[in-house]
C-alpha cells in the first residue's frame, strides 16, 4: 500500500481524502489552513504565502487580490487571509482514517 505522511497523519489511501480538504497548490491535505478574505478560497498558509510572492490573484478564481482590498479600503497585509477553524478540518480528516 502506498502511504504518504503529512500533518503527522498517515494516509493509507490518499485518494479517499475529499478534494475539499486538499490544497489546490500542493495537492496535499490542508496544513495550517487559511482562507483568502476576498473570495473565501482555502489553502495551506505556507502555500498561499509563497504563491502570493509571485502572483496577485487567487489560484482558483484568479480574482485580483490587491484590487479588492484597494476597493474596500482595507489594509492588504492585515486582512489578506483569515484562519479557518482548523479543528473542523482535522475532524473531517480524522473521519477518513
Amino acid at each position: 500500500m502506498d502511504a504518504s505522511i503529512h500533518l503527522n497523519y498517515e494516509y493509507i489511501n490518499e485518494n479517499e481524502i475529499d478534494d475539499e480538504l486538499k490544497c489546490v497548490i500542493c495537492k496535499q491535505p490542508l496544513e495550517d489552513p487559511v482562507s483568502l478574505s476576498i473570495c473565501n478560497h482555502t489553502f495551506c498558509k505556507q502555500c498561499i504565502q509563497i504563491w502570493l510572492y509571485g502572483n496577485q490573484t487567487c489560484p482558483i478564481c484568479r480574482q485580483n487580490i490587491r484590487h479588492g482590498f484597494e476597493r474596500n479600503n482595507q489594509s492588504f497585509k492585515q486582512s489578506l487571509y483569515v484562519p479557518i477553524n482548523t479543528r473542523i478540518v482535522l475532524n473531517q480528516i480524522d473521519r477518513l482514517l
